[in-house]
């Protein structure tokens, strides 16, 4: 008999065993299954981007505890597993270690980067269905999924063709995360972190007064060709007379409304902030809202377009600099200060 009891050995000979028994399929509890008794559950497929969190072991755990108090109660059962593609995220993973040996996914061409993340997939998948079976979880491994398998990709093309012929899928436009490089990224997908910036306070000149002006507050100065309105809290006693007058968007002389409108927090910058209801998730709710013009002002790569006068052709961040210039130049900047 062993001195110390030997975890790893143990837990690996006995789940060898169950498995080859067959114990994690279907028919694994033939002998004590009642009729017309059927459990089936889906394991959310883990992302083949990396390795397993804490996460995944508390959800595998529940689901693994109901799959075995159903099979040992009689049920049919059937837990589902599988891997996730995870899209351009799985993309981004392979993108990054091919830069890290000097190489461009343009370089490789479609056909080579495509083998790449399919041998990613089968690394990191590997590791993920080893770390599963290390939790000693029992999903019918004999039923093992991915999402690009054939019969999946057939089965969500032919569903999304259903739904579109009933008109249940439509194309309109919509406020995404958009990636310079990558394309369309889904909220999941997409981190958030706080930088060191700048907040711009612009003069806007009013079009009867145009001696008279009022200071919008900005971090990004270089969207305002696409500003459609400026915004006041309509609780803000200090702007309440000025709602509904019109300011000149200076370089391109295009007037616009001033409006009331709760998102505006009072306390953030002058209170007045300019809508661009193109470019930021909080101005394409309060476009809609108030039925504004949807201006875009970069194209696919971040690049300004032709609504943005003699700065078109220049990358966002360049511009920045270059309209803040152009418009200290004009006498519209009141002041700049460090935010975060």
């Amino acid at each position: 008999m062993a001195e110390f009891y030997n975890a790893k050995e143990i837990e690996d000979k006995f789940y060898k065993i169950w498995e080859e028994r067959g114990y994690f399929e279907i028919d694994a509890n033939k002998d004590i299954q009642k009729d017309g008794r059927k459990f089936c559950i889906m394991m959310p497929p883990p992302n083949v981007t990396g390795s397993l969190h804490i996460g995944h072991a508390l959800t595998f755990t529940l689901q693994d505890i109901m799959t075995r108090y159903k099979r040992m109660d009689g049920y049919k059962t059937l837990w589902q597993p599988g891997l996730d593609h995870a899209g351009i995220a799985t993309q981004n993973v392979v993108e990054k270690q091919l830069l890290a040996q000097g190489i461009k996914k343009e370089e490789l061409g479609r056909e080579k980067f495509v083998e790449k993340v399919w041998e990613w997939k089968e690394k990191s998948g590997g590791m993920i269905v080893h770390q599963m079976r290390k939790l000693g979880i029992t999903p019918a491994w004999s039923r093992q999924r991915f999402t690009m398998d054939e019969g999946l990709r057939k089965a969500v093309k032919k569903a999304f063709v259903n739904l579109y012929d009933k008109g249940l899928i439509v194309q309109k436009n919509y406020m995404i995360n958009w990636c310079t490089h990558d394309g369309a990224l889904s909220d999941i997908e997409v981190e958030h972190k706080e930088n060191k910036g700048k907040l711009y306070h612009l003069r806007y000149y009013f079009a009867e007064k145009p001696n008279e002006f009022v200071v919008v507050a900005t971090t990004r100065p270089e969207t305002y060709f696409g500003d459609t309105a400026v915004m006041v809290n309509p609780n803000d006693e200090r702007y309440k007379n000025l709602i509904g007058k019109k300011v000149v968007l200076p370089i391109i002389n295009r007037e616009i409304e001033i409006i009331a409108d709760e998102h505006v927090d009072m306390e953030f910058g002058t209170g007045l902030v300019k809508v661009t209801p193109a470019h930021d998730q909080n101005d394409y709710e309060v476009g809609k809202k108030h039925n504004l013009e949807f201006i875009t002002v970069f194209d696919e790569k971040g690049i300004l377009n032709d609504k943005c006068d003699k700065f078109a052709g220049l990358e966002r961040l360049e511009a920045r600099d270059i309209v803040v210039a152009e418009l200290e130049k004009l006498g519209n900047v009141e002041k700049i200060e460090d935010y975060e």
